[in-house]
This record gives C-alpha cells, structure tokens and sequence, in this order.
C-alpha cells in the first residue's frame, strides 16, 4: 500500500468538506446497514472513516480501528458523532495487521480496495481473509471503471459544472483525474490539466464561478499528490471471488457516480 502520511494528514484536515463519493452517501450508509444489523462480535473498521466507526458503534459491535496513520484518526475522531470509549485502535498496515487468524466477525471499510496499488491487491485480500472467522464477512464499498466513460475537455468539464451549480467537488475531481487506460485516479492529472489557469500563486480564469471553484479544489487538496488504483467491475469481481464469495452488491442511487461505487457483503471462501 503507498504511504504518503503528509498527503493523508491534508485529507483528513479537508474531510468535513468532503462529499459522496469521497464520504459514504446516506443511501450508502443504509446499505451498510441492512448488511450489518443481524450480527455482533468483534468488527474491524479498516481507515478511520466516521460514518463507518459511528455506525458500527450504534449497532452494538466490540470495535477495532486500524490505519497506518494516527492524525487521521485523531482528525476523524473529532467528526464523529460519538465517542467509543471501548473502541480499540490499532496504527498499522492493512497488508500486515497485528492481529490472530480467525480473529473477527466482520470486516468494513469504505473505499479501501482501490487504495491498494495493483500489484498488493491479493495480498491484502489474503490479509483481511486470515483475519476473518470461516462464517464472517467482509463488506465494503469500492469503485470501478466507468465503462462507457468519454474524456471532454476540461474546460466544457468546468463550465458544465458551474453551470449545474452543483457542490459536489469530489464528483468534479473524478472526472478530471479519470484515466480509463491506466485504471487509474490521480491527482497530478488533476493539477496538469488545471496548470494553464495558474497563475501568481493562485488560479485565474475569465468566468469567474470557474476561478471560484478552481481554488476551492486546490484549497481542498492541494498538493494534488494522492493516487488511486481502480479496476473495471468483472476484475475486481474476478479478483475478490479468488478469495471470498459475493453474497450481496448493491449500488446507492443519491449521487452522480453511484453506479460506480458498489458495495460488496463477501464472505471468505473455504481453502
């Protein structure tokens, strides 16, 4: 897994600002939900998401935290709902956790699959199913290739968006950054196609609503450093049924990209 703790400590400053897809939707939440509700016992939240950990502690569970980096639970812990005093977190690697076989009854974690370079894909996955109980589960929300995706022009991209008066700047970025032949979301393509309007320390552009929304982004993330490694859905698809079986995968409806953005109740397959 790519360790930039800087660039993770610029998320978790900008997290309240976030919107679906970068934060799990209320739709997204309910189908959480619905896949959490009939059980209990140990559960681990992979990242420091606060939806997640806020969700899991209303439902009961004996909750682990694990993330390789302290200030972004620190961060997230303060845009939590509650405080879980039992809550137990661990500052570690997803690709080598500290923690028995056989340990837990569920694993959750929005949007960690694509976090993962391609090649340390299936060691995660073996990971997280040596960690998981035979009858347990793994659910997660991730993304994949947007099939029919056309890249426009940046420019008819901004002017689209301005117009639509739309806040959803995640949605934005997404669009900007998409590299459909690589699998990839980077944020240096984000900030290359953006580098003719940067001028004097700051973007300028003649629409003005553009300009507005060009530095609201780079005030969000800057330096436009993070990168994410997506595959299309019969990949990851193929790539999750190595190690688990898909019991359920649902799509939320309440955002742009939603059909995008699965979420997957697995549970892990027999040696």
């Amino acid at each position: 897994m790519s360790i930039n703790l800087s660039q993770w400590k610029i998320i978790a400053d900008k997290w309240k600002y976030s919107s679906p897809p970068s934060i799990p939707s209320k739709e997204d939440l309910e189908i959480y939900k619905s896949f959490l509700e009939d059980y209990k016992g140990n559960l681990l939240v992979l990242g420091a998401t606060p939806q997640l950990r806020d969700l899991v502690f209303e439902l009961g569970f004996n909750t682990y935290t694990i993330d390789i980096n302290r200030e972004m639970i620190l961060a997230m812990n303060k845009l939590r709902k509650y405080k879980d005093e039992k809550e137990i977190v661990k500052i570690a690697n997803w690709l080598n956790t500290p923690f028995k076989n056989d340990f837990f009854d569920i694993i959750v974690g929005d949007c960690v699959l694509f976090n993962i370079e391609f090649d340390r894909k299936e060691t995660f996955l073996k990971e997280i199913k040596r960690i998981l109980k035979k009858d347990a589960y793994f659910i997660t929300r991730t993304m994949h290739l947007w099939k029919t995706f056309k890249k426009r022009d940046n420019e008819e991209i901004l002017k689209s968006f301005v117009e639509s008066e739309s806040d959803q700047y995640s949605q934005l970025c997404q669009e900007l950054m998409m590299n459909n032949q690589e699998g990839t979301f980077d944020f240096k393509a984000v900030k290359k196609a953006l580098e003719k309007y940067w001028k004097d320390g700051k973007y300028a552009h003649k629409n003005k609503k553009i300009e507005v929304v060009l530095n609201l982004i780079y005030s969000l993330w800057k330096p436009f450093e993070k990168k994410w490694y997506v595959l299309s859905e019969k990949d990851q698809d193929n790539i999750l049924q190595k190690y688990f079986k898909i019991i359920k995968k649902k799509r939320a409806t309440d955002y742009k990209s939603s059909q995008l953005f699965p979420i997957y109740k697995l549970s892990p397959k027999n040696p």
